[in-house]
C-alpha cells in the first residue's frame, strides 16, 4: 500500500518544500568553527558577511550611474565592495567615495556568519560599527534602509 496516504495537498507541500530547499544555498562557513573562519579569512569571507546583510539588493540612484560602494575595515585591514545590477564585488583595499564604512573584526564576522541573529547584537554592543559617509537621502535612494535598520536598530528616512 505505497500510495495510501496520497492527497493533492500533501503533494503540494512536498513540491513547495523541495523548491524552497533548492533555492537556499548553504554557506561554505556553516560547518566551520569561529576559529576556522578567522584563520581562513579573506575577501570571500567579507562577501558572505555582506550577503548576510543583503547588500545585493542595493541599487544605483535612479537616472544615475552612482552605484553602492562600501568599505569594510576588519582588524585594520581594508576591504571594499561595490554593487552593480545586484552583483556584489569585494576586493582587498579601500575604495574612494564609499557610502558607508563598517568596522569590525574577523571574530565578529565569523560569529555573524555562524549566527544570523548575532549581526544586530554585534553592532548594538559596539563590537562592530557603521559610519555613514554620505547623507541619508543618498543612502535611502540606493536602498540602504533595511541594512541601516538591521545594523543600528533605527529607521532611515529621506530627511
Amino acid at each position: 500500500m505505497f500510495f495510501t496516504s496520497y492527497t493533492p495537498l500533501a503533494e503540494k507541500k512536498l513540491i513547495n518544500k523541495a523548491i524552497s530547499n533548492v533555492s537556499k544555498e548553504k554557506s561554505p562557513y556553516s560547518d566551520l568553527s569561529v576559529a576556522e573562519i578567522e584563520k581562513s579569512f579573506n575577501e570571500t569571507t567579507v562577501y558572505y558577511f555582506l550577503d548576510e546583510l543583503k547588500v545585493s539588493k542595493l541599487h544605483s540612484i535612479l537616472l544615475s550611474n552612482e552605484i553602492p560602494r562600501m568599505n569594510v575595515l576588519v582588524d585594520n585591514v581594508n576591504y571594499s565592495a561595490t554593487v552593480t545590477d545586484g552583483k556584489v564585488a569585494v576586493k582587498k583595499g579601500a575604495i574612494s567615495n564609499a557610502d558607508i564604512l563598517i568596522k569590525t573584526s574577523k571574530k565578529e564576522i565569523a560569529q555573524m556568519l555562524k549566527d544570523k541573529n548575532y549581526v544586530s547584537e554585534s553592532f548594538k554592543n559596539g563590537r562592530s560599527s557603521l559610519e555613514l559617509k554620505v547623507d541619508k537621502t543618498t543612502l535611502f535612494a540606493k536602498g540602504y534602509k533595511s541594512i541601516y535598520t538591521l545594523l543600528t536598530g533605527k529607521t532611515i528616512s529621506k530627511t
